[in-house]
Formats: structure tokens, C-alpha cells, sequence
């Protein structure tokens, strides 16, 4: 049997994936431990995925330093 890769190696589309597949989960109402164990689980993915987004955005950053189009991204604040 192949184990799952560690989150941190999973790409952003497939903890997008997992994300959603913790919300389906959740919406059909699961008892109560298994609730908070995957809300849990879906805090820890959507902070990982954040993180992912972020380093992505600096490299966007220095990638486009030096560039005659400015990048222009919202503050942390700004973001919903």
C-alpha cells in the first residue's frame, strides 16, 4: 500500500482538493469528533496552502523586480 505524501510536498491544487473534500465532509453533518478532528485537519491544509500562496507571491516579487509592469498584490488586510 503507498502512503500519503506528507502535506507540506502536496501541491496547492491537491490541498485545494483535500480542503474541499473536508468541506463535503463536513456538510453532510458527521458526528461531532469526527467534525472537529477534520475542521482540525482543514485549519492545518488552509494555513499550509496560505503559506504556499505567499512564498509563490514573493517569488512573483523578485521575479518582476527591475520590470516595467508593476505587480500589485492586496495586503493581508485587504484579502476576504
Amino acid at each position: 500500500m503507498s502512503e500519503e505524501p506528507a502535506p507540506e510536498s502536496k501541491s496547492l491544487s491537491a490541498l485545494t482538493a483535500e480542503i474541499e473534500g473536508i468541506i463535503a465532509s463536513l456538510e453532510s453533518d458527521p458526528e461531532l469528533e469526527l467534525a472537529i478532528e477534520q475542521y482540525e485537519q482543514g485549519v492545518k491544509l488552509m494555513q499550509l496552502a496560505e503559506k504556499k500562496l505567499y512564498e509563490a507571491e514573493q517569488r512573483v516579487r523578485v521575479l518582476s523586480q527591475g520590470s516595467d509592469e508593476p505587480v500589485d498584490f492586496p495586503d493581508d488586510d485587504d484579502v476576504e
